[in-house]
């Protein structure tokens, strides 16, 4: 069993297919007249004479497939980030206990134009719970009665005795669930979030909260197996919860990093706890230790989390003595944004610097199997300006169960005129591998893939080496060298 996935191909693939068939099918009359047309503008389809056919039959169809590709997503793109061997969950782990007031109504979009619909227009939604219990789980429904009916979270001590009686019964495991919200025409809040949950003043919203630790505290004492649920399209700061599980601090048995789920991903999570499937997402940012320490954290929305003169600052543009609602932001992070700064600032400052700075690599994810890349292989060693130039590695499923490994390619210019990153991502494959299965995953590498912004403001490259790395996170330094002519 195997699978590369090539989106591109695909898509290209694709568009040559239909820019042939679709002019046959018309004269040849077996697309009907009945087409619906397109109303407004005219910016596609021309070769249908501006009509349109649906890929399925009616919209009952329509809306299982959009379920289904939702829960693929989910089970495709979640992020397994800890797995301490809880996971996946045996078949004796059945009876589970779910905490935090979004587990109740986990989080299906931000604000905005990404907040979307769920539920509506007579589209049933996929509740945690219905994921859970799709999945074979038995869930404690009065402790999801009990946050049914909150709107922020709930400190342990709040919770009532009634509710805590039926964790005997549910005690095999236990979901936290921890949630962020973001939106168009606003910033993430750097200083002061949830007032109510945090002691200090300096707290920022991509932080635990003190009752969320103080949750996850309560839950470790009660329950044998905890598994910390991520609802946040941010990266959040996850070192407490990461350390190595004790009584003594926040380390939980398992960590799953979810987004914002759509209407039915929460299915895709039960599917991920069950073992159903292998998940397979990758980190999209790099997770740091301390976002405050992040080159963008100090140039980034009112600037009301630094001080001056023993005051917040506050840069809001004024108009005469009124103030807007717009900031003057100085982008002084340049191109160190996310793993670009975090790889070279490592590389300079060493892998100690690295380690006490980083939980989660850009690139990063587990599996509930293993995998090897072998040593990059080049076929040739010099190209020019015209050439191209075939990276391939060896991967293979190590493990005892079916998986997926995203491969990814990371190309370093040696020597050039401007600053430049350590590394940069030039692409990714998915392989998907059975037990003992290996696969050869080539990259083709050209001219275009060197290029940037040089010192003389032109868009090309410049001759030299370049390091290529191939490796499953950006912290690979699996590497060949090659020299552009």
């Amino acid at each position: 069993m195997k699978r590369t996935v090539s989106k591109w191909l695909s898509i290209l693939s694709c568009t040559a297919l239909l820019c042939t068939l679709i002019p046959a099918a018309f004269a040849e009359g077996t697309v009907e007249e009945s087409l619906m047309p397109v109303t407004g503008a005219q910016t596609g389809f021309v070769l249908s004479q501006g009509k349109y056919y649906a890929d399925f039959a009616n919209l009952a169809q329509e809306r299982a497939a959009a379920k289904a590709l939702n829960i693929q997503l989910g089970e495709e793109g979640f992020v397994l980030l800890k797995n301490d061997g809880v996971l996946p969950l045996d078949s004796a782990t059945t009876k589970v206990s779910m905490f935090g007031f979004r587990a109740a109504n986990i989080m299906m979009g931000g604000g905005g134009s990404g907040s979307g619909r769920p539920g509506q227009y007579g589209v049933p939604k996929t509740s945690l719970e219905d994921g859970m219990k799709q999945a074979g789980f038995d869930v404690n429904e009065r402790l999801l009665s009990f946050y049914s009916t909150k709107s922020a979270e709930v400190k342990p001590t709040d919770i009532p005795d009634s509710i805590a009686y039926t964790y005997d019964t549910y005690s095999d495991a236990a979901l936290v669930v921890v949630s962020r919200s973001g939106s168009e025409g606003r910033d993430e809040v750097t200083y002061g979030y949830a007032q109510d949950e945090n002691a200090d003043p300096n707290a920022h919203m991509l932080e635990l909260t003190d009752t969320e630790k103080d949750l996850i505290r309560y839950v470790k004492a009660n329950f044998p197996k905890v598994i910390l649920i991520v609802n946040s399209s941010n990266a959040m700061e996850l070192a407490e919860v990461n350390a190595p599980k004790t009584e003594d601090n926040l380390g939980v048995d398992a960590i799953l990093w979810v987004g914002h789920t759509g209407n039915d991903g929460a299915a895709a999570i039960g599917n991920i706890l069950s073992g159903k499937v292998s998940p397979s997402g990758r980190t999209a940012d790099t997770y740091a230790v301390d976002f405050t320490k992040d080159p963008t954290f100090t140039n980034f929305g009112s600037n009301g989390q630094n001080f001056e003169n023993g005051e917040r600052m506050n840069n809001n543009v004024y108009v005469g003595d009124t103030m807007t609602d717009y900031h003057s932001v100085e982008y002084r992070e340049g191109i160190y944004v996310g793993y670009r700064y975090y790889e070279t600032k490592g590389h300079d400052a060493g892998e100690a610097w690295y380690d006490e700075n980083v939980v989660y690599p850009f690139g990063y994810g587990l599996s509930y199997t293993t995998f090897a890349v072998s040593d990059v292989v080049l076929d040739q060693n010099e190209m020019d300006k015209n050439g191209r130039i075939a990276a391939k590695v060896t991967v293979k499923n190590t493990g005892d169960a079916a998986g997926c490994e995203v491969v990814q390619l990371y190309i370093r210019d040696d020597y050039s005129d401007v600053v430049r990153p350590v590394k940069e991502l030039k692409g990714f494959r998915k392989v998907e591998l059975a037990p003992g299965e290996e696969q050869e995953v080539t990259f083709y590498i050209t001219e275009e893939d060197l290029r940037y912004y040089r010192l003389d403001g032109t868009f090309g490259s410049e001759p030299g080496t370049f390091t290529v790395m191939i490796g499953n996170s950006s912290t690979t330094e699996n590497s060949a060298v090659f020299t552009l002519k």
